[in-house]
């Protein structure tokens, strides 16, 4: 319950079973107040072309306009990952598709994301910062390296299935964070 980007003095004591004390205060400062994305759904394996027709879709859940710039994608829980370059904003509970430069929004294969979504061409990114037909983890990370929210690795991607979170915790990542939708059920920019 500590506030972003605040200043906070940690005080440490210790006493040792000679009773001898030692104390030890600290300048602490919490990290700036991260913006309000989530990883929504995500189609690594569509049933048009691929790479083109993958998504990942983007949440803002939070009260304000959230811009898109400077955020970065990767599949290493280590790295901060391939930079998504926009200069669009997210409103407050708005959703957006990072897609290809080569997306098609009128698929023959894929189900059409809604009229009027947002589509934040990221060239190579997809596939270069984590999606893959065989499952890898999706960390969506600030240029301050703070994971914003991210994707599990598993259930693997299943050809013309989306994964979409299940999980209340819109940053969770773990196991069961997140669940298939059925063939032709996606709900890109809903």
């Amino acid at each position: 319950d500590l506030s972003p980007a605040t200043e906070h003095t940690l005080s440490i004591h210790a006493l040792d079973s000679a009773e001898r004390a030692l104390g030890r205060e600290l300048s602490l400062r919490t990290a700036p107040a991260l913006r309000t994305l989530s990883i929504s759904e995500v189609y690594a394996d569509p049933s048009g072309k691929e790479p083109e027709q993958e998504f990942v879709e983007l949440w803002n859940y939070g009260a304000q306009s959230v811009p898109l710039g400077e955020l970065y994608l990767s599949d290493a829980s280590t790295e901060l990952g391939i930079r998504i370059e926009s200069d669009k904003r997210l409103a407050p509970g708005a959703r957006a598709l990072l897609v290809s430069s080569a997306f098609t929004a009128d698929s023959a294969l894929d189900v059409p994301p809604q009229a009027g979504s947002l589509l934040v061409r990221v060239g190579k990114v997809l596939t270069q910062g984590g999606l893959s037909n065989r499952g890898e983890p999706l960390y969506l990370r600030d240029a301050g390296g703070h994971r914003l929210s991210g994707a599990p690795e598993r259930p693997a991607p299943r050809p013309g299935h989306c994964l979409t979170r299940v999980s209340l915790d819109p940053r969770a990542l773990e196991p069961g964070s997140f669940d298939y939708v059925g063939t032709g059920t996606c709900t890109p920019g809903f």
